[in-house]
């Protein structure tokens, strides 16, 4: 990036990278200097169940696990606002770490990407990835019949 910017670039776009994010970057280029104006994209329909792989010892953990980070989902939004990466990346790279010992891969997943968005500051990929998140511990809840 470092380099990029000392021949003369001025913007840099993280993969991946978005139809919407593209061709916003291509129209601020071309009308030079103007700030890029991106709409991210819709997010693909998720499917309806989620894969769960609970070892039955913690079963009785996973449904409080899920509504603290459903909880956790205004903060997030919050750090995103308040332009706070750091402590996003720190949260993030905890999601990273135990959405797998609770049994919900699809958490980890989601926790690796955020935690990797948030170390470029990516605040629209970063959005997108949380809003995607709270979707999924969602629908989580319904499979496991919690609210």
């Amino acid at each position: 990036r470092d380099r990029a910017r000392a021949a003369g670039c001025t913007m840099h776009l993280v993969k991946p990278v978005r139809r919407a994010t593209l061709l916003s970057a291509v129209d601020t280029a071309m009308h030079q200097g103007a700030e890029p104006v991106v709409e991210p994209e819709p997010p693909e329909e998720p499917p309806a169940s989620v894969t769960l792989d609970i070892d039955p010892f913690l079963a009785d953990l996973v449904p409080g696990y899920v509504r603290e980070q459903r909880r956790q989902m205004a903060d997030l939004r919050r750090l995103v606002t308040d332009g706070d990466m750091d402590r996003l990346k720190r949260i993030a790279h905890n999601l990273k770490g135990t959405g797998a010992s609770y049994g919900i891969p699809d958490v980890t997943r989601l926790g690796r990407a955020l935690e990797a968005a948030g170390q470029q500051g990516d605040a629209l990929v970063v959005s997108a990835l949380i809003e995607e998140l709270d979707a999924l511990l969602a629908r989580v809840q319904v499979q496991l019949g919690v609210s």
